[in-house]
């Protein structure tokens, strides 16, 4: 994971799947830019032959519990229940944002 800035905001992102990591607050902020970042919104190509955890079977990248799915505005995010920050995997932040991708 490597750390990235948008407007003040930091965010992770896995350096191998381009997957965004979002710590309390980082989603909400994300959403009230008025023109989220295009290189969090691009969707990478990923082969799903080639995914090393299936749903459900992320940890948290802080404290090391087992995230958990959830159904968000029509999509599955995985989230941790202890320090509520949320993983989504490239083109969930566009259908969470209503935005095609």
């Amino acid at each position: 994971m490597h750390r990235l800035e948008f407007f003040g905001i930091e965010v992770d992102e896995c350096r191998f799947c381009s997957g965004l990591w979002l710590d309390p607050g980082e989603a909400e902020a994300l959403t009230a830019l008025r023109k989220v970042p295009t290189r969090l919104l691009k969707p990478i190509p990923i082969d799903p032959r080639q995914q090393v955890l299936s749903e459900g079977e992320r940890v948290c990248p802080h404290c090391g519990l087992q995230l958990q799915v959830f159904e968000v505005a029509g999509t599955r995010v995985d989230a941790c229940i202890q320090c509520k920050g949320v993983w989504l995997e490239r083109g969930e932040l566009n259908r969470l944002l209503g935005q095609p991708g």
